[in-house]
């Protein structure tokens, strides 16, 4: 697994400032953190990429807690069965308490 690095955290940062239009922060945090001395290509990074990156850390946070949960429950039936469980508990029913 590679880890990211502080220029690669910056020039994420800065672009989205620069999409967001924040363009003085922009300026500003390019100019702080050197982004034009990186070796960075920025047509290598799609648009969007931090809130991409944010999103999937998100997601792999969520799919761990529930591995981490479905671990520690004797009736786990996979991910699958686990998130079908929760969602019945979130909506109140509970076991032989289900709609028609």
């Amino acid at each position: 697994m590679s880890s990211l690095t502080s220029v690669e955290l910056n020039f994420l940062v800065f672009r989205y400032l620069q999409e967001s239009g924040f363009t003085h922060a922009a300026f500003t945090l390019g100019y702080e953190a050197g982004i034009n001395k990186s070796s960075i290509d920025g047509n290598m990074v799609p648009p969007g990429a931090l809130i991409k990156f944010v999103q999937k850390g998100l997601q792999y946070m969520e799919m761990e807690a529930n591995l981490s949960n479905c671990m520690f429950w004797s009736g786990c039936k996979g991910i699958a069965g686990d998130a079908e469980g929760k969602k019945e508990e979130r909506e109140g029913l509970g076991e032989g308490k289900r709609e028609i």
